[in-house]
């Protein structure tokens, strides 16, 4: 599992082969947040996009 860091919050980064994505979830939080993508630049956006969403 690949972990990417966006401003203190830690993410996952996991391949989905059979659908050809990217996908993880915030972790080391207690709440269930998910993102997914088709690139590793669009699942950054992403990941900043429900970091500014559910924390700020």
């Amino acid at each position: 599992m690949t972990l990417l860091n966006y401003k203190g919050y830690v993410g996952t980064i996991e391949p989905d082969l059979e659908n050809n994505v990217l996908f993880g979830k915030l972790a080391y939080i207690r709440d269930l947040v998910t993102y997914e993508a088709e690139t590793l630049p669009e699942l950054e956006k992403r990941i900043s996009y429900v970091c500014g969403f559910v924390f700020e």
